[in-house]
Formats: structure tokens, sequence, C-alpha cells
């Protein structure tokens, strides 16, 4: 009975996918599955999100330290440069908040005697909102990690004069204290 249902279905495939009706079909699929694709949550870019964030802090101290070892193999005498950067903790987020102040007056005793008391109470909520498959807290800033030091390694390092033009760069493009900043000679390879 499986195997005549089959047959059928079959035949009825085979007449309606002619050459034009085939290509027009397979568009027609294709468009609708494009349409549906939109009703489903994207797991895999929600999957790859908190990994992304986590990676940050380690990814941004890559990159300053890609940008400032560039910067430094120009200053006159440096040589070549290795420059490692820490940062303070990890990326903070901080969330929307609906602020509620409450303030209530009441009043003690009688006559010349009473007193007058004021109470306030604040409620903090955090603010959601609905991307279509759960509700989620509303991001109201990303504060990236201070730096916290700065080495640097370089052919030039042991001249007082080298130390003291790359510790004043990084400490100026940093905005950091020259006291967060060591520069010491690179041991040569022989």
């Amino acid at each position: 009975m499986n195997e005549k249902r089959a047959t059928e279905w079959g035949e009825k495939l085979r007449a309606l996918l002619g050459k034009k009706n085939a290509v027009m079909l397979l568009g027609i699929a294709g468009i609708a599955l494009i349409g549906l694709s939109e009703l489903w949550p994207d797991s895999a870019a929600r999957a790859a999100q908190p990994q992304a964030q986590t990676g940050s802090v380690e990814s941004r101290e890559e990159n300053l330290e890609a940008r400032l070892a560039q910067l430094l193999r120009e200053v006159d005498g440096a040589g070549e440069v290795r420059v490692m950067v820490t940062l303070e903790g990890t990326e903070e987020t901080v969330y929307a908040q609906d602020e509620t102040l409450e303030e209530s007056l009441s009043q003690s005793g009688t006559g010349a005697e009473s007193q007058l008391s004021r109470q306030s109470e604040t409620q903090r909520e955090h603010l959601f909102y609905d991307d279509g498959a759960a509700d989620r807290p509303l991001v109201e800033s990303t504060r990236q990690p201070a730096v916290q030091g700065v080495a640097v390694l370089c052919e030039g390092g042991a001249s007082a004069s080298v130390q003291l033009r790359i510790t004043q760069l990084v400490s100026t493009v940093l905005g950091i204290p020259a006291s967060r900043v060591c520069v010491t000679p690179m041991q040569l390879k022989s």
C-alpha cells in the first residue's frame, strides 16, 4: 500500500516537474526558505556573542600591543621592539535601569511638639527588550578596562634617552603615568 502511494506521488511530482515548472518551483521554494529563515532565531550568532565578549579583553590587549609595537619601531634608536600590555579587570557592561523615587511625608505628635519627617525610597528595575526569541536586558554602555601597565623590550633599551622617549610616547598615547611603563633592553640572540 505504501509503495503504491509512493509511486503515485512520484508520478504526480514528475508531471509537475517539467523543465519550466521545475525551475519555477525551485525558485518559489528558495524564496519560501529565505522568508522562513527570518522567523527562526539565529542561534549561531547568539552562541557566538558571549564568546566575542569574553575574548574582547584579550583581543584589545593584542590590538594595543600590535599598534604600540608598530609605533615604537619608528622611535630613533629603538630597533626591534616587543610590547606587552596588561589591562585592569575585564570589560564591564552597564545595563539601563528605570528609577522610581517615592517620597512620603509624615507628621508625628500634635500642636507645637509635632515633627515632620520625610522618607524617600528609590526603586530600580532593569529595562528589557524583546528580540523575538526572549527578553534581553537593554545595554546602556560597555566600559573597556583601563590599561594597568606596559612592558617594552627593545634593542635600544639600554640607552637612557631611548627609554625616556619610549616611556613618554607610551604614557602619552595610552594616557597612563610613566610609572606604569617599563622599558628594558632586549636580550640579543647570538
